[in-house]
């Protein structure tokens, strides 16, 4: 468990990471302290995503450490990260509220704390999600249910986080 008061730190040391027999991410080392925003930019199959997906879990690198300093020391740092991938994971057919009861229980959540937070945040009577051009209105965006989350993982990683601001 983390201490009260302690200052979270991601930090990511000599990493390097392979994706189907290629070297994606070489020798890559960095640290984002509490407040700070880390921003990677690069052209298509830099390893943007690849980096976000190996900070959650998905992808174990090849070499290097990947730690989250006075967090829960028992607990993986995957457990400890939300990622709010390309393909938003909202059910259509379901409403906000539905939706993030469901994404809550999924991750461990209380279904208690996440209607205060839907509560909290406005969306709590928004409609099922309508397809369309953006495929699904503002309130039921994957940035607006992450917020809602009660699974206590202390780092959102959107991988077009300005995209879900506009």
């Amino acid at each position: 468990m983390s201490s009260p008061g302690a200052r979270l730190e991601l930090v990511v040391d000599d990493l390097t990471v392979e994706r189907g027999g290629r070297t994606v991410i070489s020798g890559l080392s960095f640290v984002v302290k509490a407040g700070e925003v880390l921003v990677l930019t690069g052209h298509n199959g830099a390893g943007k995503t690849t980096l976000l997906r190996t900070l959650a879990g998905f992808i174990a690198p090849v070499r290097g450490s990947l730690s989250l300093t006075g967090s829960d020391a028992d607990r993986a740092l995957g457990e400890q990260l939300h990622y709010v991938g390309h393909a938003n994971g909202i059910r259509s057919s379901l409403t906000v509220a539905e939706n993030a009861r469901f994404w809550a229980s999924f991750l461990g959540g209380s279904s208690t704390e996440t209607d205060a937070a839907l509560e909290r945040f406005g969306i709590d009577t928004c409609p099922p999600a309508k397809s369309g051009a953006s495929g699904s209105p503002a309130c039921c965006s994957p940035s607006a249910l992450s917020g809602c989350s009660t699974s206590r993982r202390p780092h959102s990683m959107p991988p077009r986080p300005r995209s879900s601001l506009a």
